[in-house]
């Protein structure tokens, strides 16, 4: 399922990510901006995952440092200001990849996620609109 799960990524990223400027780095596509906001969209696999049955969600966050120069180029999502999650459409909290798993089904929905994920970041489009809306601290 690993090389499976690989083959998705590798696609999701050359038909969608790559187009718009992401790099990726294994599970993770990160993109820099001229103003030091940077996005990151990560697929994390479930540790619970074996040879036959494998688990993800889709996390998301943007990122940006006191300078606009970023120093830290292979930030985390778990760094970020601004963090957030995109489930699958049907309401499950994991995509699950098997034998038995219709692969353009899977596809679709990972797609239409990244697209979401993609609309999300679009709220908040500038270093400023993220300082913006982070929580406060407290």
């Amino acid at each position: 399922m690993e090389q499976e799960f690989k083959a998705l990524l590798k696609q999701i990223h050359e038909e969608i990510l790559k187009p718009l400027g992401y790099r990726k780095d294994g599970a993770n596509f990160r993109l820099y901006g001229r103003d030091g906001l940077c996005r990151i969209i990560n697929f994390q696999r479930n540790k619970w995952n074996s040879r036959d049955h494998l688990e993800f969600v889709i996390n998301t966050g943007s990122y940006f440092e006191k300078n606009v120069r970023i120093e830290r180029l292979k930030f985390k999502e778990y760094e970020c200001a601004l963090r957030g999650r995109v489930y699958p459409e049907n309401g499950d909290h994991w995509w699950a990849l098997e034998a038995s798993t219709d692969r353009e089904a899977l596809l679709e929905s990972v797609r239409s996620a990244v697209l979401r994920a993609l609309e999300e970041f679009e709220s908040h489009p500038t270093r400023e609109s993220v300082i913006d809306a982070m929580p406060a601290p407290g």
